[in-house]
């Protein structure tokens, strides 16, 4: 069985999907790098949700992997709903 994300985990993820909302694309993963223009061009469509998973074999999330997730949320959010 596997564990859920530590802070530590949790962290680079909120990063990356922070980056990701605001097309900081060159700052992800070097492998991303060959999607950048298929990413670039779909988050300048009107509507788009970006969902962010957070993929493990445990039965629920830590509360504070649950907070850092709500806090990004809520802050990507505040202008335009983008992020799950």
């Amino acid at each position: 069985m596997g564990k859920s994300p530590d802070m530590g985990d949790n962290k680079k993820f909120c990063a990356g999907m922070r980056d990701l909302v605001h097309k900081r694309l060159q700052k992800l993963n070097s492998s991303f790098s060959r999607l950048h223009q298929d990413v670039e061009d779909a988050l300048d469509k009107n509507g788009v949700i970006i969902v962010g998973c957070h993929i493990y074999l445990d039965g629920s999330l830590g509360s504070h992997v649950v907070n850092d997730l709500n806090q990004l949320k809520d802050k990507l959010n505040k202008v335009d709903p983008r992020f799950e």
